[in-house]
């Protein structure tokens, strides 16, 4: 099963309302999710994680590193709060087989699990997948899970841009265009 496949297979109707927070985090933090800071230091040590392994393949040339780790920081803590509320929790195992299952070992996307800067922000990534793939087998009531997950407090730092409550992703401050698989938005299914 490919990337495209998974991102093809996560329908993109996502409502979120009011989750974003109206606030801007204080110096150092990159965003917060109801109160767990995401600091600065971590978004940049993943975001250079991650562009020392894809800026090496030409397809990510122009990929945002900044907005993809803070994105998938954002995320990971979002899922963690609302399957946490569930009673489900997504073990590095389950994370592990996923990565090894999905991407091609010859590809430039399968190396950044095995850079200590890049995977720390992976994890967001992954368990998005992962939760779909328990929605699709019924694993998860995806409105429960929304429903938890549109209690959170987000607030980003306009360093970074701003939150999109809706696509669950970060509008960053600059545009860039990549064309590598992980630049293409994974997002929650809802059936």
């Amino acid at each position: 099963m490919s990337v495209k496949s998974v991102v093809a297979g996560c329908v993109a109707a996502l409502v979120l309302v009011g989750a974003a927070g109206c606030s801007t985090p204080s110096g150092g933090v990159a965003a917060e999710v109801d109160g767990h800071v995401i600091t600065q230091a971590q978004v940049q040590r993943s975001a250079q994680g991650t562009m020392d392994v894809l800026t090496k393949d030409p397809q990510y040339a122009k990929f945002d590193g900044v907005a993809f780790a803070l994105q998938n920081y954002i995320v990971g803590q979002m899922l963690s709060e609302g399957l946490s509320g569930l009673g489900v929790t997504i073990t590095d195992e389950q994370r592990d087989q996923y990565w090894s299952q999905i991407f091609d070992p010859a590809g430039a996307e399968y190396t950044l699990w095995s850079n200590p800067g890049a995977r720390e922000c992976l994890n967001g990534y992954v368990d998005l997948a992962i939760v779909n793939s328990m929605i699709k087998a019924g694993d998860i009531d995806a409105d429960r899970l929304l429903s938890l997950v549109n209690a959170l407090p987000i607030t980003v730092s306009p360093r970074y841009g701003t939150w999109d409550v809706e696509a669950w992703n970060v509008t960053s401050r600059v545009s860039k265009t990549a064309s590598g698989v992980l630049a293409d938005p994974i997002t929650l299914t809802t059936r």
